[in-house]
């Protein structure tokens, strides 16, 4: 299984990607300026993101569906929040 079946149209792959672009995009920039996972993992964890970021799992491509490490997570926050798993949310 690759995602999750039935999500709500503003859950879609499509809709979630184009809304938040501008943190897809920065996420992407800062791991391919890094040469290593550990890199990646601590430029994620260090940089600035704003406020509808709550939390960011990386993972390697090649790892399980459950290999992964938690980059950054924001302990308080007072908005929505938006979860995406295996390319869907």
């Amino acid at each position: 299984m690759t995602a999750v079946s039935n999500f709500p149209e503003y859950a879609q792959r499509e809709v979630v990607y184009e809304k938040h672009k501008d943190v897809l995009t920065q996420i992407n920039d800062l791991i391919r300026a890094t040469s290593s996972v550990a890199e990646a993992k601590k430029q994620v964890a260090d940089a600035e993101w704003p406020d509808k970021v709550v939390f960011i799992r990386l993972k390697e491509q090649e790892a399980g569906m459950n290999d992964g490490f938690e980059a950054f997570k924001r302990y308080t926050w007072n908005s929505n929040t938006f979860f995406t798993m295996n390319g869907s949310g």
